[in-house]
């Protein structure tokens, strides 16, 4: 039982006025009173701020509840001009099948990590003020690699191509880190960093998207109510760049405004991890009880793959949580 301190007279005992003046001089009683309710402890200490506020833990207290979440930093002019002209590139490389004529199935499948990679590593390089030495070796990277898959025959039935295509963003997702981390591979801190960079930005992305499609959605409901179809104008000329700035503008925002998902990833960790383990459990059984082998379909191992790239997530979400806590 902690020792408690003598109340003023005329305070009601029991009150949560009268459990802050008992309390004051210890703190974990304090923290557990806070806890238990915030809005009334937070009237009643305001209250009796002025009486004991000659106590540092009362100061402390006070600038707790007092403090104010810091705004969203939006940048300065140089770095919207950096990111408009980044998201405008990445766009007109979209748009590259447009401007001469290649064909869609056979563009895409090879370049799509070529529309937001680069965009990325250049961002990261910039912010990071990189040295010169340490540019020649992503640009190398990124200029051998849309060389090499682009030259690849066109033959849409070759597993090797379609695993190339497939390791691709792999590799430039490497290259990525590679400048994220200043070309200081070495960085045990920094790889970590990178690590819970990628979790902020796919919730950043998953929320933007859903955004975006909402707003899509909204938009070409409301031109065909006046009967103005703008369904292909809209994907052709404003989705092209719209998809590829997601990314681009959800590093932008998780990179100046840590705080804006920190708090996301481990609910989603918290939450998902029991789920998807007993998801796993059922699904192992129902593999045993139908005897079906499952390693000879490929549909099926694709299919495994997403999931543990999810699993992966879920991981990568409660790590970056450990380490944040830890640090």
């Amino acid at each position: 039982m902690e020792p408690t301190t003598q109340s003023p007279s005329g305070i009601a005992p029991g009150t949560m006025l009268d459990e802050i003046l008992r309390h004051i001089d210890h703190p974990q009683q304090l923290e557990r009173l806070y806890r238990k309710n915030r809005m009334p402890f937070q009237r009643a200490f305001q209250s009796v701020y002025p009486e004991i506020m000659g106590k540092s833990i009362a100061r402390f207290w006070n600038e707790r509840l007092n403090y104010k979440e810091e705004d969203i930093y939006w940048g300065n002019r140089g770095e919207w001009i950096f990111v408009a002209v980044s998201i405008f590139i990445a766009g007109l490389i979209a748009k590259i099948p447009d401007f001469t004529g290649i064909d869609d199935d056979f563009f895409y499948p090879r370049n799509i990590a070529f529309v937001v990679f680069p965009a990325l590593t250049a961002f990261f390089f910039w912010k990071r003020n990189s040295a010169v030495d340490k540019l020649w070796l992503p640009m190398l990277a990124t200029l051998l690699s849309a060389v090499f898959i682009n030259t690849l025959p066109d033959n849409r039935e070759s597993d090797s191509i379609l695993l190339a295509c497939m390791h691709l963003p792999v590799f430039l997702w490497m290259v990525l880190g590679y400048s994220f981390l200043g070309g200081n591979t070495r960085s045990s801190a920094g790889r970590i960093e990178f690590l819970r960079y990628n979790g902020d930005l796919l919730v950043m992305s998953a929320v933007m998207a859903l955004a975006g499609a909402l707003f899509t959605a909204v938009t070409i409901g409301l031109f065909e109510l006046i009967d103005l179809v703008i369904g292909d104008f809209y994907i052709k000329y404003i989705a092209a760049w719209g998809l590829p700035a997601i990314p681009i503008l959800g590093t932008f925002l998780v990179r100046n405004n840590p705080q804006l998902v920190s708090r996301v990833s481990p609910i989603i960790a918290r939450i998902f991890t029991p789920i998807v383990f007993v998801m796993l459990l059922i699904f192992l059984a129902g593999v045993l009880y139908t005897g079906k082998d499952p390693y000879n379909d490929r549909d099926f191992l694709l299919l495994f793959n997403a999931l543990l790239i999810g699993v992966m997530a879920l991981i990568l979400f409660s790590v970056s949580e450990a380490t944040r806590q830890a640090t």
